[in-house]
């Protein structure tokens, strides 16, 4: 019984700097999804999908609450995913960028466009620093997680399970 004890002790200790390592990383990646808006953006998308009467969406809870729907879920469940499309150095890179006054501004562009449509709230230069950024590595990392459907659905049905369970 001894042995076993050390064991498990040595098998936690070792896995210790892992644990951390990965909560570093997901508490950043919490921090930057929430420098990028990304609540918002996610209950926008998620309405206008809501708001097509499509059947596969009409007997999920989450379109009736979508708008009272807790930000900090909505980060903890993408942050999940997203730590597996991108390393903890290109989080600190987008974070960087993302955290800057260029970064909150252009954010903060392409939330209203989002909400309103209208391109016009982004300007020349603001478009230009994003089309600079749009292709670097790491965004092209963060682009993958954004534009896969299939994350998206999993984030929609984690929520799903959460509210069915409440």
């Amino acid at each position: 019984m001894k042995n076993i004890k050390y064991i498990l002790f040595i098998c936690v200790v070792a896995y210790m700097p892992f644990v951390s390592a990965n909560l570093s990383h997901l508490d950043k990646s919490i921090s930057l999804l929430n420098t990028l808006n990304y609540p918002a953006i996610f209950k926008n998308t998620l309405l206008k999908e809501c708001d097509k009467g499509l059947p596969q969406f009409a007997s999920l809870k989450i379109c009736k609450q979508s708008e009272t729907l807790s930000d900090e879920m909505i980060v903890r469940i993408a942050a999940k995913h997203f730590i597996s499309y991108v390393s903890e150095s290109d989080t600190d890179k987008l974070i960087a960028f993302w955290g800057g006054s260029d970064g909150v501004r252009i954010s903060n562009g392409l939330v209203l466009w989002q909400q309103t449509g209208r391109l016009d709230v982004l300007t020349d230069t603001d478009l230009y620093i994003l089309d600079k950024f749009n292709q670097t590595a790491e965004n092209k990392a963060s682009m993958a997680f954004a534009d896969n459907v299939n994350v998206s659905v999993q984030i929609i049905l984690e929520i799903e399970e959460i509210l069915s369970s409440q």
